[in-house]
């Protein structure tokens, strides 16, 4: 209890130093930033480690709450950026929220992840991104040049919002890849990975698949052509409603094994132990 006490006073001081901010920029504005956002990192975590949230009020609430708490950040952000119309001491405290709604927003998954909730999470941010630059558009006609600061900085927030949304996608592209689905699938067939061989099938809408998985968790991995010379692979659930984020990289490994065949022309994989598997 002592130590949440001390974290969340660590908080408060992140945000009360910013009271003895100058009104010009210099030595005095740019060492109370760094110390602002120190306290504010030091408190943040330890107290998120301490709290566990995910833990305590369930995965769902902790991760909403999160999301709720980064773009609270991004919109007083606008809101102040707006109403100071760009002043020198704006500039420093729209960094700090910028920073800060992205701490929020890139700890809002914990140790698991939920594939549904992460998508509609990103839809989410591109309707908040959305209306960011909308506003910056405001802020730029309503203000003229006085506003060019602040409009700059809003569209910088805008960037990392659609950043994060298309982190959550769980959706990567193979840069380069365009054999046809089947021919692609027979350079494959033989090779073992994580989830077991490749399979061809239909997922959704999507007619021409290369499938690997489902494991005994319900997930599975697909990659298809969203149009020639397209190649995407994307994680799904099947129905289970979290997975652990170390199982989630594994997008990743099937995003390098493909970008591997595309620049070298080698079928291979690396399990978790780092050994190279060929084909049979």
């Amino acid at each position: 209890m002592k130590k949440n006490l001390i974290n969340i006073l660590l908080l408060i001081l992140s945000y009360g130093i910013l009271f003895f901010l100058p009104g010009k920029l210099g030595v005095l504005a740019y060492t109370i930033f760094g110390i602002s956002i120190l306290l504010f990192i030091i408190g943040y975590f330890r107290l998120a480690s301490d709290l566990d949230l995910g833990n305590k009020i369930g995965y769902k609430p902790a991760y909403f709450l999160h999301i709720f708490l980064g773009l609270m950040a991004f919109t007083l952000c606008a809101a102040y950026l707006y109403v100071s119309r760009g002043s020198d001491k704006s500039l420093i405290v729209s960094f700090l929220l910028i920073m800060e709604g992205l701490v929020f927003l890139g700890t809002s998954g914990g140790d698991v992840v939920n594939i549904r909730v992460e998508r509609l999470t990103s839809r989410i941010l591109y309707g908040y991104a959305a209306l960011l630059a909308f506003f910056a558009v405001f802020i730029l006609a309503d203000q003229k040049t006085e506003g060019v600061t602040g409009a700059f900085l809003v569209l910088i927030a805008c960037a990392a919002t659609i950043i994060m949304g298309i982190i959550r996608r769980y959706k990567l592209e193979v840069v380069g890849l365009d054999l046809p689905i089947r021919e692609l699938y027979s350079k494959f067939e033989t090779l073992e990975t994580d989830l077991g061989f490749p399979w061809l099938g239909t997922v959704g809408r999507r007619k021409d698949c290369i499938l690997y998985g489902p494991n005994e968790d319900g997930f599975s991995v697909f990659g298809y052509y969203k149009k020639p010379g397209k190649f995407y692979l994307e994680l799904a659930d099947a129905g289970k409603k979290e997975m652990n984020i170390d199982e989630s990289n594994i997008l990743e490994r099937y995003q390098e094994m493909f970008d591997d065949f595309v620049n070298t022309g080698i079928v291979h994989w690396f399990n978790k132990e780092g050994e190279e598997i060929l084909p049979r």
